[in-house]
């Protein structure tokens, strides 16, 4: 099944998006062959560069630039693959606000939030620890008080 999916599929062409639809397809049962297609998934995903077992993902790294009036705005998602991702760095970059901003993760199932950093003096967000964020949690922000477009970015790159 793993090969027959993409047989038409240039290696360097899988897209970490074909691998999960793929991996998806493979119950988890272990019988009936099963754990060769295991083995063929990892062989995959391993070849074609769509997973990684000693570190991020290549070519997944991107800045993601949100602008809002709101006091409170989501940044990143990381979406419902299943994928997780790392905040590289956080900036408020462009301010129309005084006061602090506080950069957290939300957990849109149960509507809590644990904060990840507060920024009050510089334009960066200090980053202690790396921080992970997995659906069904987004990266979200607080700003003071102000009017006018705020501005933050974050890099992120996928791990897993």
């Amino acid at each position: 099944m793993v090969y027959e999916s993409l047989k038409s599929t240039l290696l360097s062409a899988v897209t970490p998006e074909q691998f999960e639809t793929l991996r998806d397809l493979v119950f988890a049962q272990g019988t009936d062959g099963t754990e060769d297609e295991y083995r063929r998934l990892i062989l995959l995903g391993a070849a074609s560069q769509a997973t990684s077992f000693s570190g991020p993902i290549p070519q997944t790294n991107q800045v993601v630039s949100v602008s809002s009036s709101d006091a409170t705005f989501d940044i990143f998602d990381p979406g419902i693959n299943g994928g997780v991702w790392q905040i590289v760095a956080a900036e408020w970059v462009t301010k129309a606000a005084s006061g602090s901003a506080i950069l957290h993760i939300r957990d849109t199932n149960l509507s809590t939030s644990c904060r990840i950093s507060n920024l009050s003096t510089n334009d960066e967000f200090p980053l202690d620890e790396p921080i992970y964020v997995g659906y069904p949690c987004k990266v979200r922000v607080t700003i003071g008080s102000g009017s006018g477009d705020n501005r933050i970015a974050v890099a992120v790159i996928q791990v897993r």
